[in-house]
Protein backbone atom coordinates (compact mmCIF):
# COMPACT_ATOMS: atom_id res chain seq x y z
CA UNK A 1 0.00 0.00 0.00
CA UNK A 2 1.31 3.43 -0.71
CA UNK A 3 2.00 6.23 1.90
CA UNK A 4 -1.34 8.23 3.00
CA UNK A 5 0.86 11.31 2.45
CA UNK A 6 1.36 10.45 -1.04
CA UNK A 7 -2.23 11.44 -2.33
CA UNK A 8 -1.30 15.26 -0.99
CA UNK A 9 2.04 15.39 -2.25
CA UNK A 10 -0.24 14.38 -6.12
CA UNK A 11 -2.91 16.62 -5.00
CA UNK A 12 -0.25 19.09 -4.11
CA UNK A 13 1.45 18.86 -7.18
CA UNK A 14 -1.46 18.81 -9.08
CA UNK A 15 -2.34 22.39 -7.89
CA UNK A 16 1.14 23.67 -8.58
CA UNK A 17 0.48 22.22 -11.92
CA UNK A 18 -2.76 24.15 -12.28
CA UNK A 19 -1.52 27.23 -11.09
CA UNK A 20 1.15 27.61 -13.58
CA UNK A 21 -1.16 26.80 -16.00
CA UNK A 22 -2.93 29.80 -14.79
CA UNK A 23 -0.73 32.25 -14.70
CA UNK A 24 0.72 31.43 -17.91
CA UNK A 25 -2.76 32.31 -19.40
CA UNK A 26 -3.09 35.04 -18.00
CA UNK A 27 0.28 36.26 -19.24
CA UNK A 28 -0.35 35.39 -22.58
CA UNK A 29 -3.81 37.02 -22.04
CA UNK A 30 -1.61 40.37 -20.97
CA UNK A 31 0.72 39.97 -23.78
CA UNK A 32 -2.28 39.97 -26.18
CA UNK A 33 -3.76 43.18 -24.29
CA UNK A 34 -0.42 44.85 -25.00
CA UNK A 35 -0.06 43.85 -28.72
CA UNK A 36 -3.79 45.17 -29.26
CA UNK A 37 -2.97 48.39 -27.42
CA UNK A 38 0.80 48.66 -29.42
CA UNK A 39 -0.92 48.23 -32.66
CA UNK A 40 0.47 44.95 -33.57
CA UNK A 41 -2.81 42.83 -33.79
CA UNK A 42 -5.41 43.51 -36.86
CA UNK A 43 -8.52 42.11 -36.94
CA UNK A 44 -9.32 38.57 -38.85
CA UNK A 45 -12.11 39.74 -40.11
CA UNK A 46 -10.65 43.17 -41.15
CA UNK A 47 -7.99 41.51 -43.11
CA UNK A 48 -10.19 39.23 -45.30
CA UNK A 49 -12.54 42.00 -46.25
CA UNK A 50 -9.36 44.26 -47.24
CA UNK A 51 -7.88 40.94 -48.89
CA UNK A 52 -11.19 40.39 -50.88
CA UNK A 53 -11.71 43.98 -51.89
CA UNK A 54 -8.21 44.66 -53.16
CA UNK A 55 -7.91 41.21 -55.17
CA UNK A 56 -11.55 42.36 -56.76
CA UNK A 57 -9.66 45.72 -57.33
CA UNK A 58 -7.04 43.73 -59.30
CA UNK A 59 -9.32 41.33 -61.14
CA UNK A 60 -11.83 44.43 -62.35
CA UNK A 61 -8.43 46.38 -63.40
CA UNK A 62 -7.06 42.83 -65.70
CA UNK A 63 -10.56 42.50 -67.31
CA UNK A 64 -11.43 46.39 -67.83
CA UNK A 65 -7.69 46.19 -69.66
CA UNK A 66 -8.96 44.13 -72.88
CA UNK A 67 -11.32 46.54 -73.15
CA UNK A 68 -9.27 49.56 -73.50
CA UNK A 69 -6.06 47.73 -75.19
CA UNK A 70 -8.15 45.83 -77.79
CA UNK A 71 -8.21 48.91 -80.52
CA UNK A 72 -4.31 49.12 -80.29
CA UNK A 73 -4.29 45.27 -80.49
CA UNK A 74 -6.29 45.01 -83.64
CA UNK A 75 -3.89 47.24 -85.48
CA UNK A 76 -0.88 45.21 -84.54
CA UNK A 77 0.01 42.02 -86.68
CA UNK A 78 3.68 41.84 -84.87
CA UNK A 79 3.84 38.59 -82.50
CA UNK A 80 6.62 40.58 -80.72
CA UNK A 81 4.56 43.97 -80.21
CA UNK A 82 1.43 42.37 -78.94
CA UNK A 83 3.00 40.63 -76.61
CA UNK A 84 5.40 43.42 -75.58
CA UNK A 85 1.91 45.69 -75.52
CA UNK A 86 0.35 42.96 -73.02
CA UNK A 87 3.35 42.28 -71.01
CA UNK A 88 3.50 46.11 -70.71
CA UNK A 89 -0.07 46.62 -69.57
CA UNK A 90 0.10 43.45 -67.30
CA UNK A 91 3.14 44.95 -65.56
CA UNK A 92 1.83 48.21 -64.90
CA UNK A 93 -1.50 47.29 -63.25
CA UNK A 94 0.44 44.84 -61.30
CA UNK A 95 2.63 47.75 -59.99
CA UNK A 96 -0.42 49.37 -59.46
CA UNK A 97 -1.73 46.52 -57.31
CA UNK A 98 1.65 46.01 -55.20
CA UNK A 99 1.47 50.07 -54.88
CA UNK A 100 -1.75 49.91 -53.62
CA UNK A 101 -1.17 47.17 -50.94
CA UNK A 102 1.71 48.97 -49.36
Amino acid sequence: MGNPDDQYIDHGYELVKEKARRERILADRDQMELDLVRGNVVVRDDVHKAAFESSRKLRDSLHSMCKQISPQLSSLTNPREIEDLLLDELNQRLEDYINSCA
